[in-house]
């Protein structure tokens, strides 16, 4: 790591499967105070306050950001609010609205090898389509039942049409893929097995760690490995992420030019001025909503302007 230079991670670098955890953070949710982050010989470490938890991706229980980093959903949103293809690739509404048909992804595999079908799909549906505890979710609510018509291709009929069903399905949780394999005999959730681009190595209260899934269907990140670390008082971030192995400490920014994020070494997390002048600070016991700031001003009064920038950025 140059420490005179700024260290550019740029989209296609470093948020394949970390998008939301930035967005996320900018909207003061579940990565409070993510204050610094490091990258050195590959691995990208990223200081967080609370471990990631329990990530099965049909319960709501641990951090989703992270969720989103290995597990899929059948469509997704794009920035402009359009529905994109996911794990389908295709789907129709037809019978006035209570039937959806879907065209699955061809040569998709879970991190442990299981081939994503239509029949993996059927079997993740049913842990969480029809279950009471979803019911606030209207394709849960009005759920009859899914039909595997062939390996790619799953029909799913509910009781009259459903508000928002593309919608629903592209949400974090419950709605993503785990693989059937990753499971005990009694069908409890063991491990988080999806078909997202990382695959989770090694979890425990001190942080987690992901490696790069290389046999992900889509772009593959450029980073091998991602590093959580659990760093609970926003003081210890910088000097810690400098002791497991960033060179320098490092304060983040957006970048308007080059729409990526930038890491300057030798920044500190309580302020510090770019080369450009641009002024970036954290103050503490805040958290990364209330502290973007190009200015050196006060910008936890303009969420907007901050998704704004999240925005550019990813």
């Amino acid at each position: 790591m140059d420490s005179s230079k700024f260290i550019a991670i740029h989209r296609r670098s470093f948020l394949t499967g970390l998008s939301g955890m930035i967005g996320i953070a900018a909207g003061g949710s579940f990565f409070p105070s993510m204050v610094a982050a490091a990258a050195d010989n590959d691995t990208l470490r990223i200081a967080i306050s609370v471990a990631p938890g329990d990530l099965d991706p049909h319960k709501f229980k641990g951090l989703y950001a992270v969720q989103d980093m290995v597990f899929e959903p059948l469509v997704t949103y794009s920035y402009d609010g359009k529905i994109e293809p996911g794990l389908a690739t295709a789907w129709s509404i037809e019978n006035e609205g209570k039937l959806l048909r879907l065209t699955l992804r061809e040569r998709v595999v879970f991190h442990d090898g299981t081939p994503f079908d239509a029949t993996a799909a059927k079997w993740n549906l049913g842990r969480w389509m029809g279950q009471a505890d979803n019911n606030w979710m209207n394709c849960s609510r009005l759920f009859v039942d899914a039909t595997v018509v062939d390996d790619s291709h799953i029909d799913i009929r509910f009781k009259e049409p459903v508000l928002g069903l593309l919608q629903e399905l592209a949400y974090v949780r419950p709605g993503r893929f785990l693989s059937p394999k990753s499971v005990a005999a009694d069908g409890s959730y063991k491990a988080p097995v999806g078909t997202g681009p990382w695959r989770e190595i090694s979890a425990d209260n001190s942080g987690s760690v992901f490696e790069r899934f290389d046999r992900y269907w889509g772009e593959k990140p450029k980073f091998s490995k991602v590093q959580l670390l659990r760093i609970a008082d926003h003081r210890d971030r910088g000097p810690d992420l400098e002791a497991g192995g960033a060179r320098r400490r490092c304060g983040t920014r957006f970048d308007d030019d080059d729409h990526g994020i930038q890491s300057r070494p030798g920044s500190s997390s309580q302020g510090s001025r770019s080369p450009e002048g641009h002024r970036y600070r954290h103050r503490p016991g805040s958290n990364f909503k209330g502290t973007l700031s190009r200015d050196g001003s006060d910008v936890g009064q303009s969420l907007r302007r901050i998704r704004s920038t999240c925005r550019k950025a990813l």
